[in-house]
């Protein structure tokens, strides 16, 4: 007889999930389990279920979440203004610096574009920034911005180009 993975009503065709298992030397593991319910003719008359072992994979999950917990304290404790915008100006995430620099709030300038804050409004400067990021990587300067109250400060900046390590 050949044997049917069949869904049967009332019945989840496979299952998968994670749990612990406990060693005969009452070490615990960390396991995948995969269960599949097996069918001849339509009739369910067994599970095959395979666990595997997931502690390398599990360590490596464990170790990047303490890496971005380090970092976002990192990000939001430096005293430096940091920030990240889209090509168009748009922030997409700031630190909590930002207040005092340019007297708005995290969720005040994620609202905002970066021209928004800018004294000398240009397009056309922008758009030269935009392009030498993207032909060589990073840029730096000084720029004039207006805070929430109206006063102008004069900030250095260097910035770089973050793109998405998976692909397009």
């Amino acid at each position: 007889n050949e044997l049917l993975v069949k869904r049967v009503q009332g019945y989840s065709e496979r299952l998968l999930y994670e749990t612990e298992f406990i060693t005969k030397t009452g070490h615990i593991l960390p396991v995948e389990v995969s269960s599949n319910l097996i069918s001849t003719k339509g009739i369910p008359f067994g599970i095959l279920v395979t666990a595997r072992d997931i502690t390398d994979r599990k360590k490596v999950e464990d170790a990047l979440i303490e890496s971005g917990k380090k970092y976002k304290d990192l990000f939001e404790n430096v005293s430096d203004f940091i920030y990240f915008h889209d090509l168009e100006g748009n922030f997409i995430e700031t630190n909590l610096a930002s207040k005092i620099e340019s007297g708005y709030t995290k969720e005040e300038l994620a609202g905002k574009n970066i021209k928004d804050i800018l004294v000398i409004k240009s397009d056309h400067l922008f758009d030269q920034y935009v392009n030498d990021i993207l032909k060589v990587g990073k840029s730096e300067g000084l720029i004039k911005v207006a805070t929430k109250d109206g006063k102008k400060r004069i900030l250095e900046y260097r910035n770089s180009l973050v793109t998405d390590t998976i692909g397009p």
